[in-house]
């Protein structure tokens, strides 16, 4: 089965797409049950004598033990312990991912949320007594309602309720988290934001968005207006919750490190704030203090919409065709033809072989899920990732050890793809844990290990 970024229905008529930082992606399919990794990673196996799969028995993977439902059939073919937690006898598996600088974070099938890496700025939603201590296992956010979407900036994680609730947690510093004269710094468990009620959520560099129900959006903390200073010298940020002018029948949103981009119902695409890099797509390098329209050479069908930090990528024609544009200058948008800013969107299609279900953007790097089922990077190779544990990173690499991946996440510099089976690889920068493999396994990931709760 070929996903793409649709908009899924959810309670109360509402609409999920997954986000992650720096790129906003749209909505993930909700898994089946998924499958193992290695790399020494801490895969927990339960010894199994009979084998779970062994003597040609039909257990599929992620069937549950027949006397220990906590318990599922692995990859390896031993029964492992659940991928993530274990909850009245029955495992809960992530659905979607969202990762930051150096934090990750997961929604699980149940509406729970998880989050590891880094908690020195509240990212983890853990209440903040252990903050300086990384830990590699997810640990589950308390405090929060079901969650249908998850959404990651750099330093700080949005969750959106099943009735068009926000609650954020995380660095505060440009007001992306709480409101108010008396909002702390530093949010160390979930805070609901007052906003329309949203069917949709996205998150920038320290900018959070809603998509309301009538299709407009609606955001506050680092203001996307293409001015970098405000008259004092501090950055920029928005008065409390702002609506966006200029656009209308929003379906999706991307944001970037201080640009945003829209797609819309009609099919138009429309970006604002920086363009310097022609992160913008309007075809110039000049900034836009309300959302111009993207300059395609010819028409397109957008279906999903994704940004990287200061460049875009678009996944159009049912999947066919995988366009880029602005920020080329770590080989981004794949190519070594195309100057280091590009301004309009040019095909990138090469590097995921059609139909492409999803595109993701990181800092320096991106990745495709193609229609065969493999994930492939390209850009510039920083800390593992890449994913394929090779030097280089032109052309694009298959990224190794995914078992039918479904689902892609990218942060600043490490990544995450969601196996059918249930299981959740990550690989790349591991400086806090923020790849899910233990600190004494070094600051790089190169290749996927599965991420797995303490036992």
């Amino acid at each position: 089965m070929v996903i793409f970024g649709g908009m899924h229905g959810i309670s109360g008529g509402l609409a999920a797409a997954g986000m992650l930082w720096l790129a906003c992606l749209e909505a993930p399919a909700r898994p089946e049950p998924m499958s193992d990794a290695s790399d020494g990673a801490a895969s927990q196996e339960v010894a199994d004598p009979k084998g779970c799969r062994a003597q040609g028995q039909e257990v599929a993977e992620g069937a549950a033990h027949p006397a220990e439902p906590c318990r599922v059939c692995g990859p390896s073919g031993d029964f492992v312990a659940c991928p993530f937690t274990c909850r009245d006898g029955s495992c809960t598996r992530p659905v979607e991912a969202a990762l930051g600088d150096r934090h990750s974070c997961a929604r699980l099938d149940d509406g729970t949320v998880a989050c590891w890496g880094d908690g020195a700025l509240g990212q983890r939603g853990d209440d903040g007594s252990d903050a300086a201590t990384p830990t590699p296992h997810p640990r589950v956010v308390e405090g929060l309602p079901p969650a249908v979407m998850l959404a990651a900036g750099r330093h700080h994680v949005c969750a959106l309720s099943a009735v068009g609730g926000v609650h954020c947690w995380g660095d505060n510093g440009s007001g992306q988290v709480a409101l108010g004269p008396e909002a702390p710094t530093v949010v160390v468990t979930p805070m609901p934001v007052e906003v329309p009620a949203a069917r949709s959520l996205a998150l920038g560099q320290a900018t959070s968005c809603v998509i309301d129900l009538a299709g407009r959006v609606h955001c506050w903390g680092l203001a996307l207006d293409g001015q970098d200073e405000a008259p004092d010298g501090e950055s920029r940020r928005y008065e409390g919750v702002t609506a966006i002018g200029g656009l209308a029948g929003v379906e999706a949103l991307a944001l970037g490190s201080r640009s945003g981009c829209a797609r819309l119902d009609d099919d138009q695409v429309r970006c604002w704030g920086d363009g310097a890099l022609g992160q913008l797509g309007d075809g110039g390098l000049a900034d836009a203090t309300t959302p111009v329209e993207v300059a395609f050479a010819a028409p397109v069908a957008p279906v999903m919409l994704a940004s990287g930090g200061t460049f875009r990528l678009l996944v159009a024609d049912a999947g066919a065709r995988l366009l880029g544009w602005g920020d080329n200058r770590r080989l981004q948008l794949g190519t070594l033809v195309h100057e280091a800013r590009a301004p309009r969107p040019f095909d990138v299609s090469a590097y995921a072989p059609a139909p492409i279900a999803v595109a993701r953007g990181g800092w320096s790097h991106a990745c495709a899920l193609g229609g065969d089922r493999k994930v492939r990077c390209w850009g510039t190779q920083v800390d593992g990732n890449l994913g394929h544990g090779e030097a280089g990173g032109h052309p694009a690499r298959t990224v190794p050890a995914l078992d039918d991946p479904i689902g892609l996440w990218l942060g600043r510099d490490h990544g995450c793809a969601l196996e059918r089976a249930g299981w959740l690889r990550c690989w790349g920068k591991n400086a806090h844990a923020q790849a899910g493999a233990p600190l004494s396994y070094g600051a790089s990931v190169t290749r996927p290990v599965i991420v797995s709760v303490a036992r």
